[in-house]
């Protein structure tokens, strides 16, 4: 969508300098050719600039502080959602079962984190009925045993942190929890990604492209 904005942008410069002949180009004995590396500067320049993948991305910490100490690897056990509320949760865990219901939640302790099986209902459900039974933040481990992968709540955007973890850690979690209280640390959190190689050298190009056309312009 941005690169098609930045085509549009180029296309209306071109027509109004052919319309208007700005005074960039009335120097130029023939200015066509000129047009086109003014434009295809601004283009290289606009589109190494657009948001895309430079924008901000999602990671997730998890860990389990107490009673033992475990720490579980973002992008292969753990993952976030996609439209995850940021924050960051350390609290003691209530498992609630795969959070279908309402009823599943009744007696659950506020301010603690829900830990819900994946079900037949969305994502956004789960985590929507813990936050209103009063949840910190949500963990929803998966009903299969399948590598992690990124979900996206189909909708809503519940205000409190919450990811996905595989079947097995969720399994060691739920286990830990049936024995007694157990304490984990959440943190969802933007950060900002670097822009990829290319992307720098198009930024590059545009620049080192107007700064030649200035260039030319002044003599």
């Amino acid at each position: 969508m941005s690169s098609i904005k930045s085509i549009n942008f180029c296309a209306v410069i071109t027509r109004k300098l052919t319309r208007d002949r700005m005074f960039l180009f009335k120097k130029w004995g023939d200015f066509s050719l000129k047009k086109v590396a003014w434009c295809l500067s601004l283009f290289v320049l606009l589109f190494a600039s657009a948001p895309g993948k430079s924008g901000a991305v999602l990671i997730s910490t998890l860990e389990v502080t107490s009673p033992i100490s475990m720490v579980f690897a973002f992008n292969i056990d753990q993952t976030t959602f996609e439209f995850s509320w940021p924050g960051e949760v350390t609290a003691n865990l209530t498992s609630v079962g795969d959070g279908n219901e309402t009823a599943d939640f009744i007696g659950f302790p506020v301010g603690n984190i829900a830990l819900i099986e994946r079900g037949s209902t969305a994502f956004s459900e789960k985590v929507s009925k813990a936050f209103n039974a009063g949840a910190s933040a949500a963990i929803i481990y998966d009903n299969q045993y399948i590598p992690i992968h990124s979900g996206s709540y189909g909708g809503g955007n519940p205000s409190i942190p919450s990811v996905m973890t595989t079947r097995i850690v969720g399994l060691v979690l739920l286990d830990l929890e049936s024995h007694g209280s157990t304490t984990v640390h959440l943190l969802v959190q933007d950060v900002a990604s670097v822009p990829e190689p290319t992307t720098m050298l198009l930024l590059g190009f545009g620049l080192v492209g107007l700064a030649a056309v200035r260039r030319r312009i002044r003599r």
